[in-house]
This record gives structure tokens, C-alpha cells and sequence, in this order.
């Protein structure tokens, strides 16, 4: 072997093994998604779902605004596009997009607050939703934004970076402080995930001496004596211990950063102000690995689609050809019970 190839040797056999590593991984979870369907089209089944009743002003008004907002933002029979028809819709989205005074975390946190915290999907989606948002909003965009503050309160006679620079912001200390509590809902919401139910789909009836990858979903005990799976959530657990260790790593870099700079200190607040804004934004950049996972979120996670009726009761998120004819029979006075949630289509990750 010649100097060059064994330089190159390391290089291309990490690289086979890695592609190898994935294909067998995408297999594995084709071959469960493939044997949950076959099972679901063969044996005795009950959903999972339950339709409620409708929700008056009283006695309790807050019932009443939990169901018009989840139908609002998550309907389980509407598209984007009719969503966008809807100007609640719009009074929603707007507030969730102001990036100041805390408006944007306090909406995730209201979402995850009034979301149902028993639903596997609702789970995984308020993680993948928070992170990839987190990667486009603190990360890419926070990054750009912040550079231009530089360049613009920086080239000046005197500099204006203690006034408008990054992290500069009115309420700034109040947003990070909405920022990390939303971390922390996040690591609850994975370590919520084994307690959890998959409400989209069907309880398949158990058969004596079946051995499938779905009928071998282990169950285990927890220390008080609940019932927890640990499979619930699928690849999701390893990439909230990966960001994890990137929370603790930013964090200690703002503590370094608080013995060298004086935060207490008028003059020297910006600086350390600064420095938490790019911690932050480092903090997002890292966070790519949720935003690919998302692109493949129900194959890597087998979490059934759900999303919230007029009731604001859970049911499985309707594939297009069956809000088609909801839309059909709802005119023609009739009702439609959902046939979905046994993963034909994917619904799409919204806040």
C-alpha cells in the first residue's frame, strides 16, 4: 500500500461503515413501519382516539380556549392552506413570530402547556418543532442579524455596539430566560416520552406465540411501578443527550465568560450580553441534527401523526383524500369517522 492510499484508507473506511451503519438502520425501521401495516389490515383492532364533547364558556372558560386554539394551529382535518383562510389563524402566528419581549417562547410553552402531553406524537413534535426552529431562528438567522449589528455599530468614530449591538434587544435578559425554560420543557417532554400512549393508531389484539418487531415493544417498570416503554420516541432519546451536552458546554462558556467580564458592570454589560447572544447562536447552529431529523421524523421516530378536533380532543391527522371527503359528507349533513393512523401518510411538523 502506498503512502497516499493509507492516508486515504482510514478516511474511506469510516465512510463505508458509516453508510453501512445507516443503511441497516433504515431497513430496521422500514421493516416495522412495513410489518405495522400488514398487522393492522389482518387483526381485531380499537382506536386509540376519543372524539370528546364540546367545550362551553363555562364553567371553566379556559377548556373553551384550549380547543379553539389547538384547533386553530394544529386542526387534525385542515391543511395549511385552509388554515391560512382562518384569521385566528393568523392572530396566532403573528404573535408566535415577534422575536422580542419573550412572545416566541411564550408560545411554545402555552402550546406545550395546553398540548396532550400523553400523546407520543404530541411529544416528539413539540421537540423536532422547537429545534429545528431553534437551528433556523437562533442559529442562521441570529447569526447573520448579529453579524450586521457588528458591522454596522462598529464602523463608526465611536462605536454604538453598547446600544445596538448583539443582544442589545429590549427584555433580552427576559427572553433568554424564556429561552432556557424552554430547554428544560424540552428534556421533560423526552423524558415524558416512554409514560406515553400512541393515540393516532389502533391497540392491535395481542396473538399467543407472535414474535414481530411490534408485538416485541418492550415493557418495562419504573421505580413507582408504571408502565413505561422505552421505545417510545424511537432515535429521538440519543439526540436529546447530544443536546444536552451542548446545553451544559454553552453554559459553562457564558460561566467562563461571567470571571472575565463583569456582568454587574455598566460599562462592561454589553460585552457580556454579547457573549451570551453568540453562546446562543452556537447553541442553535448545533442544533442541525433536529433539523434533519424532522425531515424523516415519523421513519426514525414511528410516532403516529395526531392533531386536535373542534373538541380539542386528540385524532389522527387525516391524509388528503379523507379531509376531501369529510369536506363531502359534512355538506351532505353526515359525519366521518377516521380510518387513519396506521402511518399511510405523514403529517407535517407545525408549532
Amino acid at each position: 500500500m502506498s503512502d497516499s492510499e493509507s492516508i486515504f484508507y482510514p478516511c474511506v473506511q469510516f465512510v463505508a461503515e458509516g453508510t453501512g451503519w445507516i443503511t441497516d438502520k433504515l431497513l430496521d425501521e422500514i421493516e416495522y413501519e412495513v410489518t405495522l401495516l400488514i398487522l393492522q389490515q389482518l387483526r381485531d383492532s380499537k382506536p386509540n382516539w376519543d372524539e370528546g364533547e364540546p367545550h362551553g364558556c363555562c364553567p371553566n372558560p379556559f377548556r373553551k380556549f384550549r380547543s379553539v386554539v389547538l384547533y386553530t394551529m394544529l386542526p387534525y382535518d385542515k391543511t395549511i392552506w385552509a388554515q391560512t383562510k382562518d384569521p385566528l389563524w393568523w392572530c396566532f402566528t403573528i404573535f408566535t413570530m415577534i422575536p422580542v419581549y419573550g412572545c416566541l417562547q411564550f408560545s411554545y410553552m402555552l402550546n406545550y402547556l395546553m398540548s396532550d402531553r400523553e400523546d407520543e406524537y404530541q411529544l416528539v413534535n413539540f421537540i423536532l418543532v422547537f429545534k429545528a426552529g431553534v437551528f433556523i431562528s437562533q442559529g442562521l438567522i441570529a447569526a447573520m442579524i448579529g453579524a450586521a449589528q457588528y458591522y454596522f455599530c462598529s464602523n463608526k468614530a465611536s462605536h454604538s455596539c453598547d446600544s445596538g449591538g448583539p443582544g442589545q434587544t429590549p427584555l433580552f435578559d427576559i427572553d433568554m430566560g424564556f429561552f432556557v425554560l424552554q430547554i428544560f420543557l424540552l428534556w421533560h417532554a423526552a423524558w415524558a416520552l416512554p409514560y406515553s400512549a400512541k393515540k393516532g393508531t389502533v391497540t392491535l389484539k395481542k396473538r399467543s406465540g407472535a414474535h414481530t418487531a411490534v408485538d416485541d415493544e418492550v415493557e418495562e417498570k419504573d421505580c413507582c411501578g408504571y408502565t413505561t416503554h422505552p421505545s417510545r420516541g424511537g432515535s429521538i432519546h440519543g439526540f436529546v443527550i447530544y443536546d444536552a451536552v451542548i446545553f451544559f458546554i454553552c453554559l459553562a462558556l457564558i460561566g467562563y465568560a461571567a470571571t472575565q467580564i463583569d456582568p454587574t458592570d455598566s460599562d462592561q454589560k454589553w460585552r457580556f450580553q454579547a457573549t451570551v447572544f453568540w453562546t446562543r447562536t452556537l447553541y442553535g447552529i448545533f442544533s442541525l441534527p433536529f433539523f434533519l431529523l424532522s425531515l424523516g421524523a415519523a421513519l426514525f421516530t414511528h410516532a403516529v401523526p395526531t392533531a386536535y378536533n373542534e373538541n380539542g380532543m386528540l385524532m389522527p391527522y387525516l391524509s388528503q383524500e379523507e379531509m376531501f371527503a369529510k369536506r363531502a359528507q359534512k355538506l351532505a349533513g353526515a359525519t366521518v369517522t377516521p380510518v387513519s393512523g396506521v402511518g399511510d401518510h405523514e403529517a407535517p411538523l407545525r408549532p
